[in-house]
C-alpha cells in the first residue's frame, strides 16, 4: 500500500466521490495539471491513481 497517508486519504475520498469512474477522473486531473505545466501536481495525481487502484484491489476497499 502507498505509504503517504495524504495520498491514501485523497484516493479514498476521490473513490467515494467518483466510484468506478475515479481513475478516469483522476487521469483527467493529471492531464490538466500537466497541461498547465504543474509537474508536481500531475505527479501527485498519478500517485492518487496508484492508490485508487490499490484500494480497489482490497476486499474491504480500505487499508487494514
Amino acid at each position: 500500500m502507498t505509504a503517504d497517508l495524504g495520498i491514501i486519504h485523497s484516493a479514498s475520498l476521490w473513490l467515494e466521490l467518483h466510484g468506478e469512474n475515479a481513475i478516469a477522473e483522476a487521469r483527467i486531473m493529471a492531464a490538466e495539471m500537466r497541461a498547465k505545466g504543474d509537474r508536481n501536481g500531475a505527479d501527485t495525481w498519478l500517485q492518487i491513481i496508484v492508490a485508487i487502484e490499490e484500494l480497489q484491489r482490497m476486499p474491504s476497499g480500505l487499508p487494514s
